[in-house]
């Protein structure tokens, strides 16, 4: 029995090297436990939703009905929509093209409650370039690139319709630049927030009731968005 019992022992410490060896071959390194940095590069699909800060002035000429002057035409209106694009990265560096396309609503009204008057973003759509830059899984970028709005402008009294209703819609191409930071959280969803300024430019819209009518010129101080939205990148 002793001498089974020591040859055992024997056994155990001629072999215990090797499965040293084993375990130290088999135990991953701390750089194999960390995760692979996000790669931006390819295609990618999302959606998003969207604050609007819009401040304008209109100017109305009529038939009949209304006082000249300028009135203010400010307010905060939403948009929600999708966007498409395609990243390239080399490095810590990512170039890009991005679309957007967006239903809207009310964004700015005056505040006389006779005259009525509101204007509306009905659709919006832009094209943008991208440049940014990555720090592990976040990416930090600007954009910019086309516009295209189409507007509503709608009044209650102008011409003197007696509270009946006129509009006139007419599509704006204007200019938009930006930029935001958006961060992976897995090997494919990201999420963003983003700011833009829109520059649209000056135009007019005519209503008419039939019999009275009103030319209204009408011009942009400002297009301010905020968006958050969610990505999926399809990779390459």
């Amino acid at each position: 029995m002793k001498t089974a019992l020591a040859c055992f022992s024997v056994a155990l410490i001629c072999a215990a090297p090797g499965y040293a060896d084993d375990m130290e071959a088999a135990a991953p390194s701390v750089g194999d436990l960390a995760p692979d940095s996000f790669d931006w590069s390819g295609p990618y699909l999302g959606a998003f939703v969207a604050g609007i800060s819009a401040n304008a002035e209109y100017d109305p000429l009529c038939s009949a009905g209304c006082s000249p002057g300028t009135r203010d035409l400010d307010g905060v209106g939403w948009s929600s929509g999708v966007l498409l694009g395609w990243n390239h990265q080399v490095d810590n560096f990512v170039v890009g093209i991005e679309g957007d396309y967006a239903f809207g609503s009310e964004v700015a009204d005056y505040g006389d409650l006779l005259e009525a008057t509101e204007y509306s973003f009905e659709n919006i759509a832009t094209l943008r370039a991208r440049l940014g830059m990555t720090h592990d899984n976040t990416l930090i970028f600007a954009d910019g690139g086309l516009a295209l709005v189409d507007t509503t402008f709608t009044s209650g009294d102008l011409p003197n319709t007696g509270g009946l209703a006129t509009s006139d819609s007419k599509w704006l191409t204007g200019w938009v630049i930006g930029g935001g930071v958006e961060h992976a959280f897995d090997e494919n969803f990201a999420v963003r927030l983003d700011y833009s300024y829109m520059g649209l430019p000056n135009t007019s819209y005519f209503l008419t009731d039939g019999m009275d009518t009103a030319d209204i010129s009408h011009s942009f101080d400002g297009v301010h968005t905020i968006r958050i939205g969610l990505t999926y990148n399809f990779g390459l």
